[in-house]
C-alpha cells in the first residue's frame, strides 16, 4: 500500500504551446529541504523556491530571475547546501536559507561540467574551444569570492577526429564520494560509452586518474540506434551502466574497475506491462533500489534480488514528466493534466524500512567497535564503506575479536550485495 497525495503548492498553472512541455526541476539539499526550479516560458523568468523535506505545501521563501530565462544554469550545490548557479555569464554562490546572493563574480567557462571538493573547493571541466583539449581547473573560496589556484590537462581526451561533427565531448561529471568523480565522455560514435574515474586530492591539487570503465556495445540487430549509454550512482558510488534501448544492465566498482553485476530484462520474471527500453530510471539516495517508469506505470526495483514490484495506488501516470525522489523514501512525480502541472508525491515503505535498519545497525556497530577499542576515525571510514566488498577485510585486519561486530557487518554489507 502507497500512500499518495496530491502537493498543490508544487503544481503550477502553465500555457502549452505545441510539444514543448515546460516542467519543474527538484533538488535535494543538506538541510532537509528541497530546492525547486523552474522555468516560466509565459513571463520569460526563472523562479526557484525552497520547500522542507517534510512538508511540501507551503514554500519557505521565494526568489524570481528576470532577464535572465535563457542564460541560467545550475552547476550544482556544496556539502553544506550552497547553491552555485551561472546567471548571465556570471558565476553566483546562492544562500540555501533564504535564497540570497551570497557572492557573484565574473565566469568566463561555457560548459557546466562542475564538481564540488569540500565546503570551499570546486573544479571545472571545460576546453577552449571544441577542437582543444579539456582541462581540469581547481577553485577556492577566499574573500568572498572563487580564485584559481590549480589546472592541468586530462590525461584522457574525447576523440578528435577530422570532421567537426566528428568529435567527441565530456557531457557530464559526476561526484562518487570520497573526493572520486565519474567524467561520461561521448564519443559521435554512439557505442563507444566510456566513463572516466578520477581521484582529487585537494590537499597537493593532485588529479589522478583511477580507471576507465567502457561497457560492451549492445548488439542491435540491424535496428537504428542513435542514442548513447547511460549511467547513474548508488549511494556506495557504485556505478548503473545501461543503453536506453538495450535490454542489459550493468553494476560497476569504480575503483577497481570491475563489473560487479549486470542482468538482462528479458531473462528476468517482470510484470506484463514492464518494458525495459526506454524505461526511465532513478536511482534512490539511501537505497538499493531503482524507480522505474515506463509504459505509463512505475515500478520499485531492487538490485539485490532482482524482483520488481508495480507501485500501485499512484494510478495512470498517462502524461509523465519528470521523476525525482526524496530521502527517507519517498518519491515524486510531475505531470501535466490539462494546462496544470501536479506534482504526485507518494512513501514507499519497504525503503523506509531498509533506511531505519540501516541506521540502527550503524549505531550498533559504533557501540560493538567501541568496545572494540577501534579508533573512531577507523569506525567513520568501515561506515563510509559498509557497502563495499572491502569494509568486511578492512575491519577484519584491525581487531582480533571480531565475531560480534563481523556479525552486524555482514548484515550491513548484505544490505548493498551485488
Amino acid at each position: 500500500m502507497f500512500y499518495k497525495k496530491e502537493t498543490n503548492a508544487l503544481s503550477t498553472k502553465v500555457e502549452f504551446q505545441g510539444k514543448w512541455i515546460p516542467f519543474p526541476t527538484y533538488y535535494n539539499l543538506t538541510n532537509k529541504r528541497v530546492l525547486y526550479v523552474f522555468n516560466d516560458y509565459e513571463q520569460k523568468k526563472l523562479i526557484l523556491k525552497l520547500f522542507l523535506a517534510s512538508n511540501l505545501e507551503t514554500a519557505i521563501c521565494e526568489k524570481d530571475f528576470d532577464d535572465c530565462f535563457y542564460h541560467f544554469t545550475l552547476l550544482g550545490i556544496f556539502q553544506e547546501g550552497s547553491i552555485l548557479v551561472r546567471l548571465n555569464q556570471q558565476l553566483v554562490k546562492i544562500s540555501s536559507e533564504d535564497l540570497s546572493i551570497i557572492s557573484s563574480q565574473e565566469w568566463h567557462f561555457r560548459g557546466n561540467l562542475i564538481g564540488f571538493i569540500d565546503n570551499h573547493n570546486f573544479f571545472c571541466i571545460d576546453s577552449v574551444a571544441r577542437s582543444h583539449p579539456y582541462f581540469l581547473y581547481i577553485y577556492r573560496w577566499h574573500e568572498d569570492k572563487f580564485i584559481p589556484i590549480h589546472h592541468e590537462e586530462l590525461k584522457t581526451q574525447p576523440k578528435k577526429n577530422a570532421g567537426f561533427f566528428d568529435m567527441g565531448e565530456i557531457i557530464k561529471v559526476t561526484s562518487l564520494g570520497q573526493n572520486r568523480y565519474c567524467c561520461h565522455i561521448h564519443n559521435s560514435n554512439p557505442f563507444e560509452f566510456k566513463l572516466v574515474i578520477l581521484e582529487i586530492n585537494q590537499k597537493i591539487n593532485e588529479v589522478k586518474e583511477l580507471n576507465q570503465i567502457q561497457p560492451e556495445a549492445p548488439n542491435t540487430e540491424g535496428e537504428p540506434y542513435y542514442l548513447g549509454g547511460k549511467y547513474l550512482v548508488f549511494p556506495n558510488g557504485y556505478l548503473l551502466t545501461y543503453y536506453p534501448h538495450h535490454d542489459g544492465l550493468q553494476i560497476w566498482d569504480p575503483v577497481a574497475g570491475t563489473c560487479m553485476k549486470q542482468w538482462n530484462w528479458g531473462d528476468l520474471e517482470l510484470p506484463e506491462c514492464f518494458n525495459g527500453r526506454n524505461a526511465n530510471i532513478e536511482v534512490f539516495p539511501d537505497s538499493i533500489h531503482l524507480l522505474i517508469y515506463v509504459n505509463n506505470t512505475l515500478f520499485l526495483f531492487n538490485t539485490d534480488n532482482l524482483a520488481m514490484k508495480i507501485i500501485k495506488g499512484t494510478g495512470e501516470v498517462a502524461k509523465f514528466l519528470k521523476l525525482h525522489i526524496l530521502t527517507g523514501g519517498y518519491g515524486m512525480v510531475a505531470l501535466r493534466q490539462g494546462n496544470e502541472l501536479k506534482i504526485l508525491s507518494f512513501d514507499l515503505p519497504e525503503i523506509k524500512y531498509e533506511r531505519d535498519t540501516l541506521i540502527d545497525s550503524q549505531r550498533f556497530f559504533r557501540l560493538a567497535a567501541h568496545r572494540a577499542n577501534i579508533p573512531r576515525e577507523l569506525v567513520d571510514l568501515i561506515i563510509l564503506r559498509t557497502i563495499t566488498p572491502d569494509a568486511k577485510n578492512l575491519l577484519a585486519t584491525k581487531s582480533s575479536d571480531t565475531a560480534e561486530i563481523e556479525k552486524e557487518q555482514s548484515a550491513l554489507t548484505g544490505i548493498y550485495k551485488y
